[in-house]
């Protein structure tokens, strides 16, 4: 399956081919068909990914002081570690969809295969070919849109 993310190391995006999300209990998992791009929210996600490790300090204050007390209590040494993790970690971009429900999961009433949907939600409604996101953040497309 397809899925555009963003580097945070250098603020570069690519599609990717990451597994297919599974169905669970209290989410819809739904075959996109089209997504939303967000020129502010998501520009400004490869805006910070530009910026250098002071920039980014600077976008994002609280993770760095969360950083500031990492090395306080466990080292500087792991504090970098974990920081360098975070920024080779891919970020899913995209928060906004529309597309065909697969598979309805436990406590998912409302909503049955076959039918359009529309979905929200940061880290779930992704630029993907599939997405798997909580049944609160997708409501039913009507036939006439």
């Amino acid at each position: 399956m397809r899925q555009v993310v963003a580097n945070l190391r250098d603020g570069s995006i690519e599609v990717r081919e990451v597994p297919a999300p599974v169905g669970r209990p209290g989410f819809v998992l739904v075959r996109n068909t089209f997504s939303l791009i967000s020129a502010g929210t998501e520009g400004a996600t490869l805006q910070l990914g530009r910026k250098n490790p002071f920039g980014k300090a600077l976008a994002r204050p609280e993770q760095a002081l969360k950083l500031i007390e990492l090395a306080r209590a466990q080292g500087p040494l792991t504090a970098y570690q974990v920081a360098q993790r975070a920024l080779d970690m891919p970020v899913a971009l995209g928060y906004s969809c529309a597309g065909v429900v697969e598979a309805v999961g436990a406590d998912c009433q409302g909503l049955q295969p076959g039918q359009r949907v529309a979905c929200a939600g940061q880290g779930c409604a992704s630029h993907a070919d599939f997405v798997s996101v909580p049944r609160r953040l997708c409501v039913p497309i009507p036939d006439a849109v």
